[in-house]
């Protein structure tokens, strides 16, 4: 036996591997999506938020749906954008895709707030269930600009809690 016959073995082996491998792979995904799907992996921002409700319903025309979610935010900080991803099915369970939408708006701390979205997006008609999570979770950011009220003219020097309005002493 030479190092080229033990190469070739080898060869042989790991390609058989990875065969084996892909026909587990293939058997354990109950559709061709599920092997194109990649796992979720939910960030640590946003393990204080729960998903209250959910509900994803789509619009007879135009591609339309309509997402209602309910977030409850257990943080002791604002939160300012968040990102949910929602895995839709059929009746039977059979996978229909993956969407996400993201929030913009504002979430104070420890309270819980409604939100309703519509997009343009594609969602099988078979539509019947979908299993809906936050994943990722930014802290709210602070303004880039402030306005102050400045009070001047007629009602300026008016000082209402002592009486002397007029501006005279």
């Amino acid at each position: 036996m030479n190092g080229k016959f033990i190469g070739n073995v080898v060869l042989c082996i790991g390609l058989l591997a990875l065969f084996v491998f892909g026909v587990s792979s293939i058997s354990a995904t109950p559709d061709v999506a599920g092997l194109l799907r990649s796992e979720i992996k939910v960030d640590e921002s946003a393990k204080s938020l729960n998903l209250t409700a959910s509900r994803i319903s789509r619009q007879e025309k135009g591609h339309m749906v309509d997402a209602a979610f309910t977030v409850e935010n257990n943080s002791d900080h604002e939160i300012g954008r968040l990102t949910v991803v929602c895995d839709h099915q059929d009746k039977n369970g059979k996978s229909l895709g993956r969407d996400q939408w993201i929030i913009f708006e504002n979430i104070q701390p420890k309270s819980s707030s409604p939100f309703k979205l519509t997009e343009k997006k594609y969602i099988d008609s078979a539509l019947a269930s979908s299993d809906c999570r936050i994943v990722d979770a930014s802290p709210a950011a602070k303004p880039l600009v402030t306005v102050h009220r400045v009070v001047s003219g007629h009602a300026a020097g008016h000082d209402e809690a002592s009486g002397n309005g007029d501006g005279h002493h």
